[in-house]
């Protein structure tokens, strides 16, 4: 990640710029306040350098541009400047500025300002990311408590093939296997049961003889009780990380689960593959390599006329994102495919 310098005059740049990389960190340059936006935008620093006086768009216009993008509002900006009044100083605090330095920018009090607003976004990006997992879990939660009541509702009320001992629904008369399509790839999104449809599903096509692989960030010891996924792989998608680093999974690992899933395909046609979280994997990694990831896989399974399942939590993913990754599938619902007749 870097930081990003923003100032018109090219000498306070080289002196914050040599400062900042003599300490290891990598920077971004930007000279007026529109390319500043950009830049933010498309590169997510760390932290913003922000001068208050630029010709056209000044410091002040360029926080609120920043402040006003939900995809980059949490950045950390601290305001260099020569103005140093208590209205300037009171303004930039109220436009939602992190810190300020004055100018001429002394060394010792530019680093120690910026490793303390380094320290604050690596808290919340660490804040963040624990709230996103809560908060998935509780709706994995509820999803399955209300399906248990569903189905509790439809055992009581004596409906005929409605579920099973365990009460999950009754599919093995082949009707979950005319509703997935050999070859093709479906999205479980958070709003339509996500994680725990997507096992559901796996589950149900595994108990009819097809071999199935999950890459799941769940254990599966406990996958394996919840949900009877008998001779299904399982694969726990996890690391290792010192407390209070974000657990992500890194390329290098990210390529030989890629590999895994490959030599699976390829030694199972007519096989089912359940990638869980597609939210985690972005997590540290390019989307484009992610998206690159998961087209290569689709045109393997519909090689091996084999049916690749994957879930998205969207409150996790950017927006963009997440609508270009859903594009790329068909969505499933369980519930409402089960109210259509069979074809």
């Amino acid at each position: 990640m870097a930081i990003l310098i923003v100032d018109d005059n090219e000498d306070n740049v080289v002196l914050i710029r040599t400062t900042l990389e003599e300490e290891g960190h990598e920077t971004l340059i930007a000279y007026d306040g529109p390319t500043a936006v950009e830049l933010a935008t498309s590169k997510e620093p760390e932290l913003i350098l922000l001068d208050i006086m630029m010709p056209g768009m000044d410091g002040f216009d360029t926080l609120c541009k920043i402040k006003e993008n939900e995809r980059i509002s949490s950045i950390p900006v601290i305001m260099v400047t020569a103005k140093v009044d208590g209205g300037s100083v009171k303004e930039a605090f109220q436009r939602g500025a992190y810190d300020y330095i004055k100018k001429p920018v002394d060394e010792l009090e530019l680093m120690a300002r910026v490793n303390s607003a380094l320290k604050l976004h690596e808290a919340n990006q660490l804040l963040k990311s624990k709230n996103r997992e809560l908060e998935r879990s509780n709706r994995e939660l509820q999803l399955y408590v209300e399906d248990l009541e569903k189905q509790n509702s439809n055992l009581k009320g004596g409906k005929a093939g409605s579920a099973d001992a365990s009460g999950k629904a009754s599919l093995s008369n082949g009707a979950l296997t005319s509703l997935l399509d050999p070859g093709e790839s479906y999205i479980f999104s958070s709003e339509t049961g996500g994680a725990a449809q997507a096992f559901d599903v796996i589950s149900l096509l595994a108990a009819s003889g097809k071999r199935g692989l999950c890459i799941t960030r769940q254990f599966p010891r406990n996958l394996q009780k919840r949900y009877s996924l008998g001779e299904c792989d399982l694969v726990w998608l996890t690391t290792s990380m010192p407390e209070g680093e974000v657990d992500y999974i890194p390329p290098d690992r990210l390529a030989r689960i890629a590999i895994l899933i490959d030599g699976f395909i390829s030694t199972n046609p007519g096989s089912v593959v359940l990638l869980e979280g597609v939210e985690f994997l972005l997590h540290h990694n390019n989307y484009r390599s992610i998206m690159n990831l998961l087209q290569v896989l689709k045109d393997k399974m519909m090689m091996a006329e084999g049916i690749l399942l994957v879930t998205a939590d969207e409150a996790s993913i950017d927006a963009e994102d997440y609508k270009k990754i859903a594009s790329e599938f068909r969505g499933f619902d369980v519930n409402r495919a089960l109210e259509r007749p069979l074809r």
